[in-house]
């Protein structure tokens, strides 16, 4: 059933500070890397659920679990991407027309980027800055160099998150407006899934590098199996390693938790074992 109340709480200043508290307060807690900022996520809709879906506990429950899964950004410049997600959810809860597929890619299409911006602008130049400023300040002892920072670090960020947050759920209610108001809908869903597609082979190719030391004496010669492999695929064995993990996380409901130790107990194993290296 709509809830005619929800356009009232999407200008509601108060409400959305109490969102955006519920997001923050908590998204550095349980910090996993089966999660990352999870928590914030799925608390600030837990906090906010009866708003949502007023008497309806099953709505509320596939609420939470569908946002009880991996995210991650940077939390400065990135307070943009909890604000779309909850225009989405909000403009959800009115008449049910936008998927949860389309929501969370939208939310991981987004996150990525924003985590490079703002690593770049908030880590990266920002706190040296400041940090810069405050050594040089409080080179003699003093505790200005410190007390400026912090109060000049929270007098920037503090009206930017509260920008971003409110410009983004902007964003998500007439995002969601225009979506189901024509057939870009499942283009963007195509699109975004083929840039996460991209972007995983990428990081794959990249970083990824699975060997074996394993050989064959034949007559006297040695042959490395890993040399055999490279003249028929070149990284054969991180493909099909990479492809094993994916298949353990969707089919079979691996957590990955358990498949990263797994993974570094076998790279150990293999390693002093001549298997891998």
């Amino acid at each position: 059933m709509s809830n005619p109340k929800l356009d009232q709480l999407a200008n509601d200043n108060r409400w959305l500070r109490k969102v955006l508290l519920a997001h923050y307060n908590v998204a550095g807690v349980c910090f996993t890397f089966e999660r990352m900022m999870m928590p914030g996520m799925a608390n600030m809709f837990i906090k906010i659920r009866e708003d949502l879906y007023p008497g309806d506990p099953e709505k509320q429950k596939e609420l939470i679990k569908n946002h009880a899964v991996f995210y991650n950004t940077q939390p400065n410049l990135g307070a943009i991407v909890p604000g779309v997600v909850l225009g989405l959810e909000i403009e959800r809860a009115k008449n049910n027309s936008i998927d949860n597929e389309l929501i969370q890619s939208i939310k991981q299409a987004l996150a990525g980027p924003f985590a490079g911006i703002g690593d770049s602008l908030i880590q990266g130049l920002l706190i040296p800055i400041l940090l810069s400023i405050g050594i040089s300040l409080s080179a003699d002892g003093s505790p200005l160099g410190a007390i400026l920072g912090v109060a000049v670090f929270f007098g920037i960020n503090i009206p930017l998150v509260w920008f971003l947050f409110k410009t983004g759920v902007k964003m998500g209610i007439s995002g969601a407006e225009k979506l189901m108001d024509s057939d870009l809908k499942d283009r963007a869903v195509n699109a975004i899934e083929m840039l996460g597609i991209i972007v995983i082979g990428a990081v794959v190719a990249s970083t990824a590098n699975v060997q074996t030391g394993l050989a064959i004496t034949a007559s006297g010669s040695t042959t490395s199996i890993q040399s055999v492999i490279d003249s028929i695929l070149p990284g054969l064995l991180t493909i099909l390693s990479t492809v094993l993990i994916y298949w353990l996380i969707k089919y079979k409901k691996g957590r990955a938790m358990r498949i990263m130790v797994a993974m570094f107990l076998i790279s150990v194993l293999g390693y002093f074992t001549g298997i891998l290296i």
